[in-house]
């Protein structure tokens, strides 16, 4: 979906039934925690992700959906930024299509959501003015802007740091010095963000 020219969703289609979602960034940086605790097979987690993502007021019950499988697949079509399932395993198959997909040198993981959660906060400050802490944003007009962080942040730099392939280095003073970069900048889990969807989509599927 174009966010240029479609309204920002908020909800999500299961089983052909419209769910109000609380789409606000902390919510989904949350849930990426959550799902990989309910990839686990954590039945605590399934509940807790219910909690957070719906809109659950204290008026009417909350009417769960009929499957906990396809109510998994929709809320991570719209953590991935899709509105719509299909749409999203239609991106799936195409990259399965590829003759090499399976054979790429395999991408390691440059940012996370909490383990950075310190950079990315001064960085939407330092270039956006936006103060993280007071606002209120979309998930996917989170990610946008995230996506577009330039040079001047550190935490650009850091991307940079982590993204920096020491084999292909030949200097032997640089390499050192991107060696103690890496380690000072390391993550704790350094799949892609590609893998990472791609491990969750493959526990659902």
């Amino acid at each position: 979906m174009n966010i240029l020219t479609h309204k920002l969703p908020e909800a999500i289609i299961i089983c052909d039934e419209k769910y109000l979602i609380n789409t606000d960034f902390r919510v989904w940086i949350t849930f990426e925690e959550k799902f990989e605790e309910l990839k686990n097979g954590s039945k605590e987690a399934f509940v807790e992700i219910c909690k957070l993502c719906f809109k659950i007021d204290d008026v009417e019950p909350f009417k769960l959906p009929p499957t906990w499988l396809d109510t998994a697949k929709a809320l991570f079509a719209f953590y991935c930024g899709y509105d719509d399932i299909e749409e999203l395993k239609d991106k799936r198959n195409e990259a399965e299509d590829e003759e090499d997909a399976r054979s790429m040198q395999k991408s390691q993981r440059i940012y996370s959501f909490s383990f950075d959660a310190e950079y990315i906060y001064a960085a939407f400050l330092q270039q956006y003015g936006i103060d993280l802490t007071e606002t209120n944003m979309h998930w996917w007009k989170f990610k946008a802007l995230f996506s577009a962080l330039t040079s001047e942040t550190k935490m650009h730099e850091i991307m940079g740091i982590r993204a920096v392939d020491i084999s292909k280095i030949t200097d032997k003073d640089q390499r050192a010095h991107y060696l103690r970069a890496k380690r000072i900048y390391a993550l704790p889990d350094m799949r892609s963000e590609e893998e990472k969807e791609a491990d969750f989509a493959d526990a659902l599927w």
